[in-house]
């Protein structure tokens, strides 16, 4: 692995199904300020962004859980069909309220850092709060910032999704995928959760394949079942064509008629030479 983070970024995705998200305006009781802030050296060999600590009150804006997190806010870029954030992970081993995440990301040209606060607030609306810090230098080898001042947004937007932590994916012999000269064109991989591991989300196990050189590389593949799949239930895979993600799709059609797709990542395309083995942690749902 480039990263020695495995753990699934948050995604925001457009849904065909899902309403406009609609905002309305709060202002936070007090900035947020991060500590322990500094440049983040993947592999103690490349900047790839900032890391820091940030920890806000609980009601910070009017219904808001309180949070106490390390984030590594990896580059991102606006690229295919999703926006990059990577989850941040709480401090001091503490469990995050249900429905809550946090997450951040550096943007592309190493600026400014943002974070987005996720939660379901009492009328059962996702919700979500963003923050922006400048950076007075771009993330580089021996750059410390110690403090970062963030600006949070009076803009509260209602998310068409239901975030929170929906069990795990299992994923297996990842191993690269040729073309008839021996170029490597892609990789795949094993994918499988047993039946129930979220809600009544029937199980599946599927070989996942992706193809760097797709003619519509914002298409989602569909992953074949390399063993059962329940009537209805599909798992499709997007990859980032230059950057290195994996969005992870898991659509079915529960019991009484309800379709629902629930989304997973990783910040990473996973490595069959290091990394054959790893874990996917989907975390927002749609009701299609």
């Amino acid at each position: 692995m480039r990263s020695n983070i495995i753990t699934s970024f948050g995604v925001l995705a457009s849904v065909a199904a899902a309403a406009p998200a609609p905002e309305h305006q709060a202002r936070a009781t007090a900035p947020w300020v991060a500590t322990n802030a500094a440049a983040y050296i993947q592999d103690g060999i490349v900047p790839r962004g900032v890391e820091f600590d940030l920890s806000v009150p609980a009601g910070n804006i009017p219904g808001s859980p309180a949070f106490d997190v390390h984030c590594i806010a990896v580059y991102g870029f606006s690229t295919g069909p999703i926006l990059e954030f990577f989850n941040c992970t709480w401090n001091g081993g503490s469990q995050p309220p249900k429905y809550s995440a946090v997450l951040a990301e550096t943007d592309g040209s190493g600026q400014s850092v943002t974070v987005l606060h996720q939660f379901l607030a009492a009328d059962g609306l996702g919700t979500q709060i963003s923050a922006v810090a400048k950076l007075p230098a771009k993330p580089d080898f021996n750059v410390k910032y110690g403090t970062l001042d963030f600006q949070v947004s009076s803009s509260v937007t209602r998310l068409p999704g239901l975030l929170g932590h929906f069990g795990t994916w299992t994923g297996t012999n990842t191993t690269p995928v040729k073309d008839s000269t021996g170029k490597e064109i892609g990789f795949q991989y094993k994918l499988s959760a047993p039946a129930g591991y979220t809600l009544d989300a029937p199980g599946f196990d599927v070989l996942c394949t992706y193809t760097y050189n797709s003619a519509n590389f914002l298409a989602l593949a569909t992953c074949k079942p390399s063993g059962t799949v329940a009537e209805g239930s599909q798992v499709s895979l997007w990859a980032g064509l230059y950057y290195d993600y994996t969005v992870v799709y898991h659509q079915w059609t529960a019991a009484n008629g309800t379709k629902y797709q629930l989304m997973g990542s990783s910040p990473e395309r996973p490595e069959y030479k290091t990394v054959p083995t790893f874990t996917i942690q989907p975390n927002i749902l749609y009701q299609l």
